[in-house]
């Protein structure tokens, strides 16, 4: 099953099936293989509430692509600090490591990335879009770190260790370890996209 699901995953696009669609359904029958006696608790082992988190935050990243919000986001950006690349650049690695901080980093990069492709024929010199796509991966890469909620593997090992250990992580304690690490990552990553591409 493990092998299927790894072939599946690199034909995904050729048979035109979405990966969440494989996930989903290669979990569900390795249930009804493995124990079909008891699907019913291990369904209830399924941390349903992170799902449907998740599953509402894409629903406002679409929402926000078809009302055409991020089109106008794109032309913001571009008009208050598109006047030189490098400029751009640095603005990207950062309000994408802040706002990722804060929402969940894989909705917010699914949101960015139809903004960075619109940027060429917005502003002509964003003819090399790689430096923006590095800004972009790092900034919400690292941001994620910043906060409880930043990553999608936060959430889960909050949940898990509120669900295990009957112990929570209030906001603050958690940004008290993470807060200086994120940062110096924050730093190193400026850096390495300025003297790389600019």
């Amino acid at each position: 099953m493990l092998i299927s699901v790894i072939i599946l995953f690199t034909i995904q696009e050729k048979i035109g099936v979405h990966s969440s669609v494989i996930a989903f359904g290669m979990g569900f029958l390795s249930i009804l293989v493995i124990d079909p006696k008891n699907v019913e608790k291990h369904f209830g082992e399924i941390e349903w509430g992170t799902i449907f988190f998740f599953i509402g935050l894409f629903i406002i990243t679409g929402a926000l692509e078809d009302t055409g919000i991020l089109k106008n986001l794109a032309m913001i950006l571009s008009k208050n600090f598109g006047s030189t690349p490098k400029l751009f650049g640095m603005f990207l690695i950062i309000m994408s490591f802040v706002v990722s901080g804060f929402f969940d980093n894989i909705p917010f990069t699914a949101t960015m990335i139809p903004v960075i492709k619109m940027l060429p024929s917005i502003n002509s010199t964003f003819v090399n879009l790689n430096p923006y796509w590095w800004a972009l991966s790092l900034g919400v890469c690292f941001g994620g770190n910043l906060t409880q909620i930043g990553a999608s593997a936060n959430i889960v090992a909050i949940t898990m260790l509120l669900k295990y250990s009957k112990r929570s992580v209030s906001f603050k304690e958690y940004m008290k370890f993470s807060l200086i690490p994120s940062l110096i990552s924050l730093i190193i990553s400026i850096a390495y996209v300025e003297f790389r591409y600019f």
